[in-house]
């Protein structure tokens, strides 16, 4: 399940968290007084690494427009630590490396687990440890006062 597409995103101006599965597009635009022939020419490589990760993903560029700007589109679904890197020529652009941040999103799949035993009675005491996760299996951001709720029944005698 897909959430929905963000608005086209400066690089310069790009936002340091991005919801996991959320597709964003991130535009590159030259510098005013730039040369828009030679900057359709050029070779523009963008690239999402997580951040403990040597390993990189390509993104696809767009040809350039009349006004020489490109875009790529940006869509992880693993929450986490990551790094955007815009090269120019083979030097990156900008800021670049970009850090960013996935976040997990709301709670889609829950499992309690008990802490110990698996029979209880009315005056034990029950530990239990709640896994929450989003669409993605990412462990799921929690509101604690809006998001969980605890009930308790109680068996007839």
């Amino acid at each position: 399940m897909l959430r929905k597409k963000s608005e086209p995103i400066l690089f310069d101006h790009l936002p340091s968290k991005f919801d996991a599965g959320v597709e964003a597009t991130v535009v590159v635009q030259p510098i005013q007084g730039v040369d828009l022939a030679a900057a359709a020419k050029s070779v523009i490589i963008a690239q999402l690494r997580e951040a403990n990760s040597s390993t990189s993903t390509n993104l696809t560029v767009s040809t350039a427009d009349a006004e020489g700007k490109r875009s790529f589109k940006v869509l992880e679904t693993k929450s986490g630590d990551y790094f955007i890197d815009i090269f120019l020529e083979g030097k990156h652009v900008g800021s670049s490396p970009y850090n960013v941040t996935i976040l997990p999103g709301p709670i889609f799949s829950t499992k309690v687990v008990p802490m110990t035993q698996t029979t209880y009675y009315s005056d034990d005491t029950i530990e239990l440890t709640l896994e929450l996760y989003d669409t993605y299996n990412n462990s799921a951001l929690v509101d604690i006062a809006n998001d969980i709720s605890v009930k308790y029944y109680q068996l007839p005698e």
